[in-house]
């Protein structure tokens, strides 16, 4: 069977259906379409196809191209059996840069040895960030979890975290979060998170025969990457506030689709309904 042949009647059904979900008959719940990973989708291949639109923070470089759901490899994976420290690769909403995908695994993400763009971009809506693993005995929160395997995949590209230039992690979610993520992001809470879970194998040593990651990875690798890196939050009304600048009528059919993201993923936790994004003028990312 050909795996890479098309069958236009199936994605025709598949759209209809897509079409559907905001119905009473729709066959699955509207969230299935109307969320954050449809979202940035939509948001990434815009950028890719106006690549002359001004410099933005998901801007594409000459050559660069974009994935979704790319398995980014841990330095923490497992070693041996028994290994009660280790962790599975983790898959980043979006990735841009210079990077090739696995042929065998359709998704682990193999960064180009002389790229110059390697960004990473987490989506929300209203769902919070994992705090940590099962294998971490303390706090290793999603964000430095990222960023430690956008460590190792540098590594493995052997290009030094300082010569790619654009190497950015972003969060993006609605503007009406603005404080949620601030500790995720602190440096410094990034720094000691990765530093204990690196040193957690030392200390398991003592008592185990662990096999120790590279000695050398904490300072060679995760650090140069840690202050080579540009990590910040951008608000999903910035984007669409600046697309629309650029192209009206996608601009429109963007924040459309972002009000039914808002409309059918509540924020039940705190009991209140999200409200819409006011008009801004277009800035910066």
């Amino acid at each position: 069977m050909n795996c890479t042949s098309a069958h236009p009647n199936s994605l025709d059904h598949i759209r209809e259906m897509f079409e559907m979900a905001c119905s009473n008959g729709s066959p699955f719940p509207p969230t299935i379409v109307y969320e954050e990973g449809w979202l940035l989708r939509l948001v990434l291949n815009w950028f890719d196809a106006n690549r002359c639109a001004a410099e933005y923070s998901l801007s594409f470089k000459k050559c660069a191209r974009w994935f979704s759901e790319a398995s980014l490899v841990s330095a923490f994976l497992l070693r041996q059996q028994g290994d009660k420290l280790t962790e599975r690769h983790t898959h980043a909403d979006g990735v841009i840069g210079h990077f090739s995908i696995c042929s065998s695994t359709k998704s682990k993400l193999v960064l180009d040895p002389d790229a110059t763009q390697f960004v990473v971009v987490e989506a929300k809506m209203f769902s919070d960030l994992s705090e940590g693993i099962k294998n971490a005995p303390k706090k290793y929160n999603q964000v430095a979890r990222t960023i430690a395997c956008m460590a190792e995949v540098i590594r493995c590209s052997g290009r030094e975290p300082a010569d790619i230039g654009n190497l950015s992690f972003y969060i993006v979610a609605p503007e009406s979060r603005k404080e949620n993520f601030d500790e995720f992001i602190d440096r410094k809470v990034i720094k000691n998170q990765v530093k204990c879970r690196f040193n957690n194998y030392t200390n398991a040593n003592k008592n185990n025969n662990y096999v120790l990651p590279k000695t050398d990875w904490y300072k060679e690798w995760f650090t140069p990457t840690l202050k080579a890196i540009k990590i910040k939050t951008i608000y999903w009304e910035d984007i669409i506030s600046f697309i629309t600048c650029k192209d009206d009528a996608f601009g429109r059919d963007l924040n459309a689709f972002y009000q039914r993201c808002l409309c059918y993923n509540r924020q039940t936790k705190k009991g209140r309904k999200p409200t819409s994004p006011s008009p801004r003028n277009s800035k910066s990312g």
